[in-house]
């Protein structure tokens, strides 16, 4: 796709560790899943707290993800993909733009 094309992006939170140490090809022989090697840091709440905020921010139901996220820092203060949410929901006062499409643009990123 180019980038005009809308794309769903998922990342998580992991422990970290160096690329040049790990091959992805290593897991396989020993039965290790991605997963498995590399589990998120964030608990099964956050992730679904955090879920429960995207639904109204992609709907464009700022003020509810606003009570979601909010909820989410409760769990973990500081999570900077929360925070990020939040200040842009707070530069449009917490009321999506007429032109809200349920994602931003890759320029607006």
């Amino acid at each position: 796709p180019d980038s005009k094309t809308p794309l769903d992006l998922y990342t998580y939170d992991t422990h970290a560790f160096d690329l040049d140490d790990y091959e992805m090809k290593f897991m396989a022989p020993f039965g290790h899943s991605f997963w498995e090697s590399f589990p998120p840091v964030t608990s099964e709440a956050f992730r679904r707290q955090f879920e429960r905020a995207l639904i109204p921010y992609t709907k464009g139901n700022w003020q509810d993800a606003k009570e979601q996220l909010d909820k989410c820092l409760l769990i973990v203060p500081g999570d900077k993909p929360a925070l990020h949410i939040l200040k842009v929901m707070e530069e449009h006062k917490f009321q999506s733009p007429p032109s809200w499409k349920g994602y931003r643009d890759a320029d607006d990123v």
